[in-house]
C-alpha cells in the first residue's frame, strides 16, 4: 500500500557506495526565490491512496456519564444521525456502535481533516439535531449539553506500531543494500506523554518520502543533521517526531501528532522545511542530482496504532 510494498528495482545493490556529498556555496538568489515560493502554495501534495489511509477510533460520552442512550430508538436515531453527519461531510464511517453513554465510531478521513475538527463537528451536530428531533433525551440535562467536554481518538492501521517498527529496522536489507554504514541512517527520538489537552488522544502516522526521481541523495553525514531539524520542524506545529528511518532515495519517518493537526498538514511541513534545509546545505548535490526540489511531488501518509483497524472495527460490530 503507497510506498510502502514499493520494491527496489533491478538487481541487488551490491557494493553499493554512500552518495557523494557536494556542499557547495549556497545561491543567494535561488535561496531568495524558495523562500518567496515557501510563502505561496506549496510545492508538494499529499498522495491519496486508493483505500481509506486515515482512520481513526472516535468515543464520545455523554454529559456527566448519563444514560442518556438507554432506548433502543434512541440508539437507532443517534446512528442515523451520525451516518448522515458523514455523508453530508465526506467523511468514511467504517463501523460505530452505540451505547446508553457512549457514541464509538470508526472513521476514514480525508488527509485535509484534522481530527478535533471532526469530533467537534460530529458533537455539535448530533446535539443539534438530537435535540430538535428527539427532546426527550434532554429531559435530565440540567445545563443544555448532551455531550462531555472531551473526547478519545485514537489513530488505528493496518498494521500495529510494533509490526510497522519491525519492519522499519530491515529496510537496508529489504531494498537490497549492502553498505553496512547506511544502518546508521535510523534515528528514534523520546516522545513524552502527550500533554496540554483535555482530551486522550493517541494519534500516530507514518509517512514516506521519495526523493526526486529516486535519485540517491542521503548519507549519514547528512542525515545526521538533517533528523534533528525535522524533529524541531514538527514541534512548530504542535506534533513530535518519533523516529526517522532514512535510505539514500527515501525516509520513513514516525510522527505523533496533536488532534487539531491534518496529516496533511504534518506532510506538508516535513517536506517544505526538508526542502529548504537541503537547498541551504547541500546545493550542490541537489545541482549534481538535478533533485531541485528534493522530493518528489507526493508523498504516502498513513495512521498506524496499538491496534489494528479490523480489531476496532470487529469490536464496534459486536452485539451490545
Amino acid at each position: 500500500m503507497g510506498f510502502l510494498t514499493q520494491e527496489a528495482t533491478g538487481s541487488a545493490r551490491e557494493g553499493i557506495t554512500r552518495p557523494t556529498i557536494h556542499r557547495g556555496v549556497p545561491d543567494t538568489a535561488r535561496l531568495q526565490g524558495a523562500h518567496e515560493k515557501e510563502s505561496h502554495a506549496p510545492r508538494f501534495i499529499v498522495g491519496f491512496l486508493t483505500q481509506p489511509g486515515y482512520s481513526f477510533h472516535f468515543a464520545c460520552q455523554c454529559r456527566y456519564r448519563k444514560p442518556l442512550f438507554a432506548s433502543a430508538a434512541l440508539q437507532e436515531a443517534v446512528a442515523q444521525q451520525l451516518q448522515q453527519v458523514c455523508t453530508d461531510t465526506g467523511y468514511h464511517l467504517l463501523e460505530h456502535r452505540v451505547e446508553p453513554v457512549f457514541l464509538r465510531a470508526l472513521l476514514s478521513l480525508r488527509p485535509e481533516g484534522s481530527p478535533s475538527a471532526v469530533a467537534k463537528n460530529i458533537k455539535g451536530v448530533l446535539s443539534r439535531r438530537l435535540e430538535q428531533e428527539h427532546p426527550e433525551a434532554f429531559q435530565t440535562v440540567t445545563d443544555g449539553k448532551l455531550w462531555s467536554d472531551s473526547y478519545f481518538c485514537g489513530s488505528v492501521g493496518a498494521a500495529t506500531r510494533s509490526v510497522l517498527e519491525k519492519y522499519l529496522g530491515r529496510q537496508v536489507d529489504h531494498h537490497g543494500y549492502q553498505n553496512a554504514e547506511l544502518k546508521r541512517m535510523r534515528y528514534k527520538f523520546g516522545v513524552p506523554e502527550w500533554k496540554g489537552d483535555a482530551n486522550p488522544v493517541l494519534i500516530r502516522y507514518q509517512i514516506v518520502m521519495e526523493t526526486e526521481r529516486r535519485v540517491q541523495l542521503f548519507a549519514p553525514e547528512a542525515t545526521d543533521r538533517l533528523a534533528p531539524h525535522l524533529y524541531d520542524a514538527v514541534r512548530e506545529i504542535d506534533c513530535k517526531l518519533a523516529r526517522a528511518s532514512f535510505l539514500p532515495d527515501h525516509v520513513h519517518l514516525g510522527v505523533c501528532a496533536a488532534p487539531s493537526v491534518s496529516p496533511r498538514d504534518i506532510a506538508l511541513k516535513l517536506m517544505n522545511d526538508s526542502a529548504l534545509w537541503m537547498l541551504e546545505n547541500y546545493e550542490g548535490s541537489l545541482e549534481f542530482e538535478n533533485a531541485w526540489n528534493t522530493w518528489s511531488p507526493s508523498a504516502y501518509v498513513g495512521t498506524i496504532g496499538e491496534v489494528t483497524t479490523k480489531h476496532i472495527s470487529n469490536y464496534l460490530s459486536l452485539p451490545l
